[in-house]
């Protein structure tokens, strides 16, 4: 049977060298550890009373270090076991003999080193410290079960340093990683050898990178695990993933983009910036449990933050979340000491009201786009009616009027004099005198060079229903009293866009916990951080890369401008960091964590209103329609 693992070193030496390289190199402390004991140069192992990670109790029932004494030449000292689980490779042809148990005069005490293990444990783990940059950076390949066997085989021990016994390989797969043992007859492991490095408590580099890969590019466990499966790779567990993404993973991205908030807004302290801000839920619908708010430099089109909000910190109230996260990024913003000049948002009402009455002294100013596309709306709502259809073709003109206007107006009185011009240009009248509106008397003409003689879409009948619905809409007072609000001619686009980043890393279609939701909406952010203002890309000669775009929607052909690939340099630094903090990490993967003092899981366990009954009780009252119908015939 063929299968794919996951190594991190392939056979680099010849397993016939000194004891000293075979030991640091090829055999890592954390493989044969078992009470944190260490290696030293001089010996080729330290004892212990304890089993390698990852043996079972029927693998290895019994556990022993043997020490040889240094030699010019040595062999690879001897680990000895009563019982060697021979299913592993059955091709081997071990033999189950009795076990033969070496004398006390064939092993070298080694009571002096006892006082040196927590030394040399200290310079080792600093070492690895040190080396965790390049342990993250380093290559990974895939490699068949079956080749590394055969490669194992040919660079094999011909014979047993204890009882000259010829030796077998066997493999033990842990993880992503494999283990090969040159192990003879009478159960003497001559010979160890692991795919992957390990760090702390016997956990290999190879889970630890998987983990932090799915994460930090924004997948998630169960489609790569399942890819894994496809290709019959070796891979990390489930509960593995989870513990090391809410050990490691999570704190690391967080820490990472918090010192990255401090950054920009340590440089930006007394200074006035425009603010462009919006919200996102975490799900479609009206049942969201997560809301974003993001908060934009609108001159450097930096994610500046990210305030993550649960339902069950606003009463399980869903609209309430986008207020709340709202507050929070104006409070940390007002606390870092920047000088908010204007704010851009959608027309929330609820945030709305908020900057009239609490942040009067911030200029509020709303989306162009979102105004076009309600006004849009409205126009198409309209359409529909009798006699009024259209008003459907007049849409796009009329909206393009609406940007036109904000841009070329200063005040809501200059707005409306362009903005009531589009009553008499829907009637082929394109200049006017006087009156469309009681408080303002617009005299103008339209701005647009001749028409001709044809003209699409067709014109409005004056006073028709048409028209008069077109005039209700216009001048709808409610519309006129926003418009102050658009004429900074503001839009949050780029934050649009950046809500698409979000989704790359936190999709809406599948769930998370809180700290993991946030982590990954701070990964959108960093990710959209490290690779703004990008340079577009140019072919050969020199010239910009276009790539042709279908609107389904306006049924029309369009080109976008191609930018240069994204690098993700971010990452490796986030990787490293992940290591340094499993390096410095001295408790279990498995042992139970605490909930941060910010996680709504303290507030109460889920967005239930009540505890849930025991499962067999739901067992017993689960009815199935289908079941009874069968029962009934």
């Amino acid at each position: 049977m063929y299968m794919l693992i996951l190594t991190i070193f392939l056979f680099s030496r010849h397993m016939r060298q000194d004891d000293d390289d075979c030991m640091s190199d090829v055999f890592p402390l954390e493989d044969i550890r078992g009470n944190n004991h260490v290696l030293h140069h001089d010996l080729s192992y330290i004892p212990s009373g304890t089993p390698p990670q990852g043996s079972t109790t029927e693998s290895m029932q019994e556990f022993t270090i043997c020490r040889r004494p240094m030699q010019q030449k040595s062999k690879p000292a001897c680990i000895r076991s009563s019982s060697v689980d021979h299913s592993l490779n059955s091709s081997a042809g071990l033999c189950e003999e009795p076990e033969h148990r070496m004398q006390d005069s064939e092993f070298q005490t080694v009571q002096s080193l006892e006082a040196d293990r927590s030394t040399a444990a200290d310079t080792l783990t600093r070492n690895q410290e040190l080396s965790a940059e390049s342990l993250s950076t380093e290559s990974v390949v895939l490699v068949y079960k079956n080749k590394l066997i055969q490669l194992a085989q040919k660079c094999m021990i011909q014979h047993c340093d204890i009882c000259r016994e010829g030796v077998s390989v066997t493999n033990t797969v842990k993880g992503s990683c494999i283990k090969l043992s040159w192990v003879c007859c009478n159960g003497h492991i001559a010979y160890q050898w692991s795919s992957q490095h390990t760090v702390r408590k016997g956990l290999h580099l190879g889970d630890v990178m998987i983990a932090a890969a799915i994460f930090l590019t924004g997948n998630n466990y169960a489609k790569i695990a399942l890819l894994a499966k496809c290709l019959g790779l070796a891979f990390i567990h489930q509960a593995s993933y989870y513990r090391l993404q809410r050990r490691y993973i999570v704190p690391v991205v967080t820490d990472y983009w918090n010192e990255m908030v401090r950054n920009m807004l340590s440089t930006r302290k007394h200074i006035n910036v425009t603010i462009l801000g919006d919200g996102r839920m975490d799900s479609p619908g009206h049942s969201a449990q997560y809301c974003t708010y993001t908060c934009m430099d609108e001159q450097t089109k930096e994610i500046l933050l990210i305030q993550v909000v649960d339902k069950r910190e606003t009463e399980l109230s869903s609209p309430r979340m986008e207020k709340l996260a709202f507050e929070r990024c104006i409070k940390t913003l007002q606390d870092s000491q920047l000088k908010i000049d204007e704010l851009v948002t959608d027309a929330h009402p609820q945030i709305a009201k908020l900057m009239r009455t609490r942040y009067a002294s911030i200029k509020h100013s709303f989306d162009m786009w979102h105004g076009a596309k309600n006004l849009a709306k409205r126009i198409n709502k309209a359409g529909l009616q009798r006699g009024c259809r259209i008003l459907c073709q007049w849409t796009r003109q009329i909206v393009n009027h609406f940007w036109y206007c904000c841009q070329h107006s200063e005040s809501t009185e200059e707005f409306m004099i362009h903005w009531g011009g589009i009553l008499y240009h829907v009637v082929n009248q394109h200049e006017w005198g006087s009156g469309i509106h009681d408080n303002y008397e617009p005299v103008g003409q339209c701005q647009h060079e001749s028409l001709g003689v044809e003209h699409a879409p067709p014109w409005l009948e004056p006073d028709s229903p048409a028209h008069e619905k077109l005039r209700q809409i216009v001048l709808d007072p409610r519309f006129v009293e926003k418009t102050r609000h658009y004429v900074s001619y503001r839009t949050t686009a780029e934050l649009e866009q950046f809500h698409q980043v979000i989704l790359k890393y936190a999709s809406k279609r599948q769930s998370y916990t809180f700290p993991a939701f946030r982590a990954r909406n701070f990964l959108a952010a960093i990710d959209h951080n490290s690779h703004r203002g990008r340079p577009y890309a140019r072919n050969k000669e020199g010239r910009y890369v276009y790539r042709r775009k279908f609107n389904k929607k306006s049924g029309r052909w369009t080109v976008v401008r191609m930018k240069q690939s994204k690098d993700y340099n971010y990452l490796i630094p986030i990787k490293e960091k992940i290591l340094q903090r499993r390096l410095a990490d001295h408790t279990k993967l498995h042992e139970r964590a605490t909930l941060s003092y910010d996680d709504p899981r303290n507030i109460q366990p889920t967005i239930a209103p009540y505890q849930p009954p025991d499962t067999r009780q739901l067992v017993e009252e689960h009815l199935s329609r289908f079941q009874q119908h069968s029962d009934n015939l």
